[in-house]
């Protein structure tokens, strides 16, 4: 075989692959996988990372108590399987080559079984009641958001603008801020009576039309926020949230039905979650850079990986301290608190 030859298959071998997987994480952990409470879902379709190494792959691992976990790899070959047992327990994994391939939930490889029949669920956790349903939604902080503004929607027993939710595995939701902001509307993949708390936040879901009426008094964090009867009283505007202090939006009072008594206010509120830079391998950032948002996130983070300088950014449910740096075998660490803020270079 002729030398150029040799050159040219040996440069075909190595050639680096460039496409993404899917990045995520649905328990609360310290590594740098962005947290994604779907990411559990058969046919996940949400956070991805870049990856750029020779022999690229992808994979998802999946514990016997439903944690999963979706990133990138290398040298692993499509279709493999892995078990095997670490902190968390009893895991199987399985790999893929090819952009986004890592979806699934492993039902080759020792993951659970593919529903089959109609109105089964296509995640791990217990299936809804299935079929299209309507869910209240509404929130009473911002303005310009893609949800309606009521500024009733904190009221417990709220009956007010509804959207709909398809698919088979529905449900709605609850967010209650402990200044009284509140958020409601649809979701998938969560469980009848299921509650997360946060940093000044609790929220529950529920099963069935129009159910998130209430204000989480079946979590610990639930509060009861009733709107008056009397319609001469005024019910208490909400303050300043944590998470957002810039996003400021003018709103009205519930009050009075004669507008010579209704007090214009100005309140601050959070974002839909904490907005963080989330990426692999991205020394820098830029307006292309994606960035993904959590009511779960507590800070934003931002990892280089001294040997090989390899960055990772991303949102986290642990709470820090703005600022907050730490190296751990040789790899900084650092912490911000602010919408973006992980976005400065690292290299």
């Amino acid at each position: 075989m002729r030398p150029h030859h040799i050159i040219a298959l040996a440069l075909i071998h190595t050639a680096t692959a460039t496409y993404n997987c899917y990045w995520c994480k649905n328990y609360e952990s310290s590594s740098a996988t962005p947290f994604d409470s779907n990411c559990g879902n058969d046919g996940y379709s949400g956070n991805k990372g870049e990856e750029s190494w020779n022999e690229q792959c992808c994979y998802t691992k999946i514990y016997d108590d439903g944690s999963v976990m979706r990133s990138g790899c290398q040298g692993e070959s499509n279709g493999e399987c892995k078990e095997g047992n670490d902190g968390k327990g009893h895991y199987n994994e399985c790999y893929c080559v090819g952009d986004s391939c890592n979806n699934d939930q492993c039902p080759d490889c020792g993951g659970p079984a593919p529903p089959t029949g109609p109105g089964v669920s296509t995640t791990t956790k217990a299936p809804g009641p299935g079929g299209d349903h309507t869910c209240y939604a509404c929130q009473n902080y911002d303005q310009a958001s893609s949800i309606p503004f009521d500024a009733n929607c904190g009221n417990d027993g709220f009956s007010g603008n509804t959207v709909s939710v398809d698919g088979d595995d529905n449900c709605c939701y609850t967010i209650v801020y402990e200044n009284g902001n509140t958020m409601r509307t649809g979701c998938t993949g969560h469980g009848d009576g299921e509650c997360r708390e946060g940093n000044g936040w609790t929220g529950c879901y529920c099963s069935g039309d129009n159910c998130n009426s209430h204000t989480c008094q079946g979590c610990n964090g639930g509060v009861t926020t009733d709107g008056p009867t009397d319609p001469g009283h005024t019910t208490p505007t909400t303050t300043q949230g944590p998470t957002d202090p810039g996003h400021t939006t003018p709103t009205t009072t519930q009050g009075p039905t004669d507008p010579g008594h209704t007090t214009p206010t100005t309140t601050h509120g959070p974002s839909l979650g904490l907005s963080c830079y989330s990426c692999m391998d991205c020394p820098n950032t830029d307006d292309s850079t994606n960035t993904i948002s959590d009511p779960a996130f507590n800070s934003c983070f931002t990892i280089l990986v001294s040997g090989s300088h390899v960055v990772y950014r991303g949102g986290s449910p642990d709470h820090h301290s703005d600022g907050d740096c730490s190296m751990v075998d040789g790899n900084m660490t650092c912490y911000c608190t602010h919408d973006n803020c992980n976005g400065t270079d690292a290299l």
